[in-house]
């Protein structure tokens, strides 16, 4: 993962190193990534691997010092993926990483 405004993706691979997912992302400021998209290959989908990148995307982004994930609404994994709600500040759903963040 790295900073800066172009589109950023981190890509999850099977055991055989093919590309079964991913997550297209951006920063849309300092300490805070604004997600475009999560996608998970059909035939891979009823395997929870949705919910495990999510949760690995939000996990790295806490360790480069990060503080929030924000995406729009949709059908897309990361709408029901724990720890996002709705915040009319951002203008769609947020996870706030750090405790102390969501003041």
């Amino acid at each position: 993962l790295e900073t800066g405004g172009a589109t950023r993706h981190l890509l999850l691979l099977d055991e055989e190193e093919r590309v079964v997912g991913g997550v297209v992302w951006r920063v849309a400021s300092p300490g805070v990534a604004h997600v475009e998209g999560v996608v998970i290959a059909p035939a891979r989908r009823a395997r929870g691997l949705a919910g495990a990148l999510v949760e690995d995307f939000c996990a790295r982004l806490a360790s480069q010092g990060y503080f929030a994930v924000h995406t729009g609404f949709g059908p897309e994994p990361i709408a029901f993926a724990p720890g996002f709600v709705v915040d009319r500040r951002w203008g769609g759903l947020v996870r706030f990483l750090h405790p102390a963040a969501r003041a």
